[in-house]
């Protein structure tokens, strides 16, 4: 069983969860098979070895098709050590996706998962765990109705994890009412995407390690293309260039509009520090229309604001945004051998298929976006990015899940 070495994506989050923190509708489908290698002591599998090579699988048929996304509840069992105490929560590397067949690769998304201790007063081991996992309806093979799920330990000194057939149940998950599919809306995602690349599309890169004269492109024409954001009133977008030996990219920040402009890197971080995205919080999202399309835009400036002026290894930042199926189709037509490795027809045809178009929902204090991006060194990845809604809109929190892998193989 000891199947996902081979194929199983990098780890891309770690879920602390809350038993029954989310809701779901419908019967509960079981597992059509199970299996696993663990230490079978009354009807549980426990995966305890300390090389990490015990697993639990499950395959699970017949779910329902339809926008909503999937929850599994779990229940499991943990302890410390060989007949160890109660109380301890379990810990473990959980991954979904598709096995693949014949042509077809494997495709599944890794979360480290935590699930809260739930034992009862009554229960004498007190080993019993409980949570749910919520699953995106975007997951490779979710469309067939069909998923393969396995547990694994991380850690040779993490908690003991049992499971058994019945651990994981699959529910389809209720659509928040505040949640908005932009499927409709698609086009309105796309062009920012456009007029952005159409913006910085064939500049010509500064002298390497050059200062900022002042001639350069303008950052702050993103703003005719984003028409739901704006600056903090009293401050403009600028930014310096960051020359790295290996590697040259722009680095933005938000300056005071009286403050005279940096020319170099280091006088930049002299003086503020660190950026990393500072200029984010000086960001103004227009929400006095009835639209969530602003905070769509804030994640596509957050995602494409520094993809300009690259040079060499920085040609690494090539994240797109892709809202609909023309540029699903665009971006395909790219992958044909002229820069790097094809992609196989097989995996086109998967990628043909996932869900683009953009989601948010909205609760009284975040917003979550959720968008499908590519970059040609790590394939489609759906990215769900949790914003403050009240300015200053800080990023609070971005999970990604890869949802098809490619990679050109081009080095720099």
């Amino acid at each position: 069983m000891k199947r996902c070495r081979c194929w199983c994506a990098v780890v891309v989050g770690v879920l602390f969860l809350a038993a029954g923190a989310v809701g779901a509708a419908g019967e509960g489908i079981e597992a059509s098979s199970f299996a696993s290698n663990g230490d079978l002591i009354e009807g549980w599998h426990w995966l305890r070895d300390a090389s990490l090579q015990d697993q639990a699988w499950w395959t699970f048929e017949g779910i329902p098709q339809g926008a909503e996304d999937v929850v599994l509840e779990i229940t499991c069992l943990a302890t410390d050590r060989p007949n160890g105490p109660g109380g301890v929560p379990a810990v473990f590397r959980l991954g979904y996706g598709f096995t693949g067949s014949g042509t077809m690769s494997s495709v599944f998304s890794v979360q480290e998962v935590t699930l809260p201790n739930a034992s009862s007063p009554a229960d004498p081991l007190g080993y019993t765990c409980r949570g749910t996992v919520v699953i995106p309806r975007s997951t490779p093979g979710l469309a067939a109705g069909a998923m393969t799920v396995y547990a694994e330990r991380i850690s040779p000194s993490g908690p003991h994890v049992a499971f058994n057939r019945e651990s994981i149940l699959v529910r389809a998950a209720d659509v928040p009412v505040a949640e908005e599919i932009l499927m409709r809306n698609a086009p309105p995602c796309q062009r920012p995407i456009d007029g952005l690349r159409a913006l910085t599309s064939g500049l010509e890169l500064p002298e390497e390690g050059a200062m900022k004269r002042g001639t350069e492109f303008d950052v702050n024409a993103y703003f005719d293309v984003l028409d739901r954001l704006s600056m903090e009133p009293g401050y403009v977008l600028d930014y310096v260039y960051l020359f790295e030996g290996i590697g040259g990219r722009p680095v933005l920040y938000a300056r005071p509009q009286e403050r005279a402009p940096f020319a170099a890197y280091e006088d930049l971080v002299a003086a503020q520090g660190e950026q990393a995205g500072a200029y984010l919080s000086q960001i103004q999202i227009d929400t006095t229309r009835d639209s969530t399309d602003g905070f769509v835009q804030f994640v596509i400036l957050a995602i494409m604001a520094e993809q300009f002026y690259l040079h060499w290894h920085a040609f690494y930042n090539d994240t797109l945004p892709v809202c609909s199926k023309e540029a699903m189709e665009e971006v395909l037509a790219t992958l044909d051998g002229s820069f790097g490795l094809p992609m196989s027809p097989a995996d086109k045809a998967r990628a043909r298929e996932l869900a683009v178009e953009p989601r948010v929902s909205v609760d009284e204090t975040t917003v979550r976006v959720r968008l499908v991006t590519f970059t040609k060194w790590g394939g489609f990845v759906e990215e769900r990015f949790t914003i403050a809604r009240a300015f200053p809109h800080e990023i609070l929190d971005v999970q990604s899940s890869p949802l098809l892998e490619y990679n050109c193989g081009v080095l720099f």
